[in-house]
């Protein structure tokens, strides 16, 4: 595994994001990495070596957010491998060529590869999804509009874009998106551990009144103040607008 850390200033991260990149070989995935992450471009086709496994670069923005890019390997042997990466990840990024109506549905296909893959915590909220198009610098790009549109919609991704490695074309668009819905995304998660923690203590102390038989007044209070906490885990399937 290739590892490079960039940092746009010499301050200490104070959120960090993990982000996977997904798609089939030779879809842009390393270049479009590698301009957000030096500024450079890095022509990916089957000139250059092919990702293999999983590679990783870390940037620290001026803001305190660190993000660390996990690329992955777009052969399909390596999706299995891929498919683990993505369980503990706050962010997904699913790549196809703008040119190619075969990469498109393999980006398709690869969100299907990491549904229903298990959290790392039972009540954790499922990873931001971005669907991205590369090398709409090209010309041969149009054919893939209308059904990128269609496919975005039926993989029920938080945003969809096109961008450019080449000409580096909304590269930082799309990771302001990402760090965005990420945000977002992790305060809905805090909102949901503490109304857990907050569902538990009013378990307790429900027991507890049980258990000593005390006036009724405080379980009733218990019991109002429970139905009145803001159900905020069904804002897990809210589709925030950035």
């Amino acid at each position: 595994m290739d590892t490079s850390v960039v940092n746009d200033d010499d301050s200490v991260a104070t959120i960090h994001y993990k982000v996977v990149v997904l798609g089939a070989a030779n879809a842009g995935k390393t270049s479009l990495i590698s301009r957000w992450a030096t500024r450079t471009f890095v022509i990916d086709d089957r000139s250059r070596r092919a990702t293999v496994g999983i590679d990783f670069v870390e940037r620290t923005l001026d803001n305190g957010v660190c993000l660390g890019i996990w690329d992955t390997a777009g052969q399909e042997h390596f999706h299995s491998l891929s498919r683990s990466y993505v369980r503990d990840a706050h962010a997904v990024i699913y790549v196809y060529d703008a040119t190619s109506l075969p990469s498109l549905y393999a980006a398709k296909a690869l969100s299907h590869t990491s549904d229903g893959v298990e959290s790392r915590e039972p009540m954790q909220s499922p990873p931001v999804s971005v669907l991205v198009g590369t090398k709409c610098d090209l010309r041969d790009q149009e054919h893939t509009l209308v059904s990128a549109a269609r496919v975005a919609e039926s993989m029920g991704v938080n945003a969809s874009l096109r961008c450019s490695a080449r000409t580096g074309d909304r590269i930082d668009e799309l990771f302001n998106v990402v760090c965005a819905y990420a945000s977002v995304s992790e305060r809905v998660q805090t909102m949901i551990d503490d109304d857990r923690r907050h569902q538990q203590r009013l378990v307790h102390l429900n027991h507890s009144v049980d258990a000593n038989n005390t006036s009724q007044c405080m379980s009733g209070d218990v019991c109002w103040r429970a139905h009145t906490l803001p159900r905020v885990s069904e804002a897990q399937s809210v589709h925030y607008t950035v």
